[in-house]
């Protein structure tokens, strides 16, 4: 007889998914502004593996772009006082690094994990005092692979990178084995909805994601408890267009 099991029926276990009230934020910024992507299929290259000819704008413009959906999973984490001294953070596509200091800033030490070489050369160049200090270490790799031992991270972050994880459910288990038991995995990104109606990049590179399906990723991974998401809506501010979309951090709770 199992543990969910009685001498009649057999309990089952469900993972309640709560989302969080969303606020609204308004961005401003020149970067966005003034940055003219190149042709659809090489920006989509370019955002899967960002290196070579156009990489620098790219990864300044991803900064730009994504600069909001870290604020909120950082306001969470520290609300919900997740975030404590001596801790270790994964970030999972850091590109150029020049958003390390969100982290670092906090006390945690950090380790930032890109699929693109480039960019690891250019985090490091961006980051000479935190590497210095040995606050942060940026390191070559794959998702699919971790180049990490076991049990080694306290918080997982990633921005807008779930979109090109070639295994999903597969990646979640390698970054979970190089977690520790209660970890919290955060996963940053923006809804299929919005995603569908941008005509810069070639969708067909994409794995685009409703928040369900995010949810149901870690939901269904047995060393998954707690899943959650939490929301904001974003108003940009371009050139003389306004547009209108919602950061989504989806966070699970590591159990082994």
């Amino acid at each position: 007889m199992n543990r969910y099991q009685t001498t009649s029926k057999i309990k089952k276990r469900t993972k309640k998914v709560i989302r969080i009230e969303r606020p609204q934020i308004h961005i401003n910024n020149p970067i966005i502004d003034s940055f003219n992507p190149p042709k659809p299929e090489l920006f989509s290259k370019l955002l899967k593996k960002t290196e070579g000819e156009h990489s620098k704008e790219v990864a300044e413009y991803m900064n730009a772009i994504n600069e909001s959906i870290y604020d909120l999973a950082i306001s969470y984490l520290q609300k919900k006082n997740y975030i404590k001294g001596d801790q270790t953070i994964l970030e999972i596509g850091p590109g150029n690094g020049l958003l390390a200091h969100k982290f670092t800033d906090l006390g945690l030490l950090y380790v930032g994990m890109d699929y693109s070489g480039d960019m690891i050369s250019t985090a490091y160049k961006n980051n000479k005092q935190l590497l210095m200090e040995r606050k942060a270490q940026f390191i070559e790799g794959s998702v699919s692979s971790m180049p990490f031992s076991e049990g080694l991270f306290d918080l997982v972050f990633t921005s807008q990178t779930i979109y090109f994880w070639p295994d999903p459910v597969n990646d979640l288990k390698s970054v979970i084995r190089a977690c520790k038991n209660g970890t919290k995995i955060c996963i940053g990104y923006r809804k299929k909805s919005y995603m569908q109606t941008m005509p810069v990049f070639r969708q067909d590179s994409f794995k685009l994601y409703t928040v369900k399906e995010v949810e149901n990723l870690l939901k269904n991974n047995e060393n998954i408890k707690k899943v959650r998401t939490i929301e904001q809506e974003v108003i940009l501010q371009k050139g003389v267009k306004t547009i209108s979309f919602d950061d989504c951090v989806t966070i699970g709770t590591v159990s082994k």
